[in-house]
């Protein structure tokens, strides 16, 4: 497929299927008649390490970085409230490609991929974002991630621009489903380091709620299980961004439209605009945070967009396999666990 070119997509048909990996790494089909909600964690596979340095950070080489950006077909016909056209289908196709760009190289320094050490190996486990609270930094990802430390796992994370993958040490605090929410300590002295080329999300980075504009695009970005492996001593980490909109999750016990919101996302009708690689299966991606773009307010606004604009409006922690819809946590309980956590900061600066 081209890169940029967008589709008109229609629902999967109940005979569509995906072959995947399971969460313990052997064969299945997902089929889309059916529907089961999952936890997106890893593993899908081990990775072998090696290079450890000898000191208590505990760190291995990761010499190789990748990055792939996905964006999903979306349909151009965005109105007004008085039904005046927002684009033309030409402009709306010129114009998403450039949205994806621009929103993958913003969102690039906040990510980070969260793996669990197993000593002689490891494995891709799920993704998070680094944010500030109070001078501190934590890795903002999904309680399921979080809580292999209560089983006494050690997890990991990787600064941008580093080859580096640092251990994560320290106590975590995590609010439970239905919020799935959770965060891990940062080494403050590691992320003083210069050669560090991550940022760190604001408070004022946050949506006070969820609540994006009408057709609003709507983007993550994160590290899906299947795309991080281990070839010739060297770990291979691709990102994935994805951009799509918001959608009515199915009906399931343990998503409630309260706390949760939906977005599409079916590898088999995405188009990619950088990179060349089919739009991975879900696991690995929990943890992820989705942002409000604010490309079609800004339009309604009459405002020239630009990346900065965008707000964080939740945390992805699951997926429906049956109706190709990933669940994410809404900003504005993200936003009151976030400005929760002062209140839990030892007089140490770690979480109590």
């Amino acid at each position: 497929m081209k890169k940029g070119c967008l589709l008109r997509v229609g629902q999967p048909t109940a005979s569509t299927r995906l072959k995947a990996e399971n969460l313990h790494g052997t064969d299945h089909t997902l089929n889309h008649a059916s529907t089961q909600l999952l936890p997106i964690i890893g593993p899908l596979q081990n990775l072998w390490k090696t290079g450890y340095h000898e000191d208590p950070a505990r760190r291995i080489r990761a010499p190789r970085y990748q990055l792939i950006v996905r964006h999903r077909a979306v349909d151009a016909k965005l109105t007004r409230m008085g039904g005046e056209l927002l684009f033309t289908e030409e402009e709306w196709i010129d114009a998403l490609p450039g949205v994806v760009e621009k929103m993958t190289e913003f969102l690039k320094p906040y990510r980070t991929a969260v793996y669990q050490d197993h000593g002689t190996h490891g494995e891709a486990w799920g993704s998070g974002s680094y944010v500030c609270i109070n001078g501190k930094v934590f890795i903002v990802t999904n309680h399921h991630v979080a809580s292999a430390r209560e089983q006494q796992k050690i997890l990991t994370h990787q600064f941008n621009g580093q080859e580096d993958i640092r251990r994560i040490r320290g106590n975590h605090v995590a609010y439970r489903a239905p919020l799935d929410l959770g965060l891990l300590p940062v080494d403050m002295e590691a992320w003083s380091d210069p050669r560090n080329a991550s940022k760190a999300i604001e408070t004022n980075q946050i949506a006070l709620f969820h609540d994006p504009a009408q057709t609003e695009l709507l983007t993550f970005t994160g590290f899906a299980g299947q795309n991080v492996k281990f070839h010739f001593n060297t770990l291979l980490a691709e990102a994935t961004c994805y951009t799509s909109r918001e959608i009515e999750p199915p009906p399931d016990g343990r998503v409630f439209p309260r706390f949760h919101f939906g977005m599409d996302y079916r590898p088999d009708l995405a188009s990619c605009v950088i990179g060349s690689n089919v739009l991975p299966l879900p696991p690995g991606l929990s943890g992820s945070t989705v942002w409000d773009t604010g490309f079609v307010a800004a339009k309604t606004a009459g405002i020239q967009w630009t990346p900065e604009m965008a707000k964080v409006t939740g945390v992805i922690w699951g997926w429906t396999s049956g109706h190709a819809c990933l669940i994410a946590t809404r900003a504005e309980y993200l936003r009151s666990f976030v400005l929760e956590v002062p209140s839990k900061l030892g007089s140490n600066g770690g979480v109590t």
